[in-house]
């Protein structure tokens, strides 16, 4: 199976999100992780 949007795989997304998690102090931190 192959899980993809547009043209980035899952696993891209998830990379590019945690790249730019680093400019949001808010998704940044252990709390975040229980909302």
């Amino acid at each position: 199976m192959e899980l993809k949007q547009g043209n980035m795989s899952v696993a891209e997304y998830a990379a590019k999100f945690e790249s730019l998690c680093a400019f949001s102090p808010y998704y940044n931190t252990p709390e975040a992780e229980y909302d």
